[in-house]
């Protein structure tokens, strides 16, 4: 497992320590106790998988820990988490770069944040139109996929 005297708190989490020491005296009192790691822990895994998601196998590799220990966590303590940031914390918000539209929904604006995200996937043969399919960086035919995510 990890060593928790020496670690940076930004770069694990995003925010700053006196942030996440405002956070974890909220936290500490609300979550339940666990045998297998403490209450700082316990908010340090949260938004270490907030921030980077790494998969249950490198929690449970850095957190010494097993799978169900660590799906027991996000599962339970997660919306503790998020309850404390919505009703404390309202000064953490999305980063500036965003982009943030309003969409009109039934005559009412709704914010929303958006995020695209496209992909490539080779073909071996594209027919009819394959010309349109050509990348000639790649000297290969491509579909592009596109998803589009938005939070309102």
């Amino acid at each position: 497992g990890r060593n928790f005297d020496d670690i940076d708190i930004y770069e694990l989490c995003g925010i700053d320590e006196e942030l996440f020491a405002s956070i974890y005296l909220i936290f500490k009192t609300q979550v339940k106790h666990s045998n297998l790691l403490s209450s700082f822990q316990q908010l340090l895994l949260l938004l270490e998988f907030l921030r980077h998601y790494p998969s249950y196998y490198q929690l449970t590799r850095l957190y010494g820990v097993s799978k169900t220990e660590i799906s027991h966590q996000i599962n339970n303590n997660l919306p503790i988490l998020m309850n404390i940031l919505s009703k404390n914390f309202n000064k953490i918000q999305l980063p500036e770069n965003y982009k943030v539209v309003f969409i009109s929904k039934n005559n009412e604006l709704v914010r929303v944040v958006g995020a695209v995200d496209c992909t490539s996937h080779y073909r071996n043969r594209v027919h009819p139109g394959q010309a349109d399919y050509y990348r000639g960086d790649k000297h290969a035919h491509f579909v592009t996929d596109q998803v589009c995510s938005f939070f309102c």
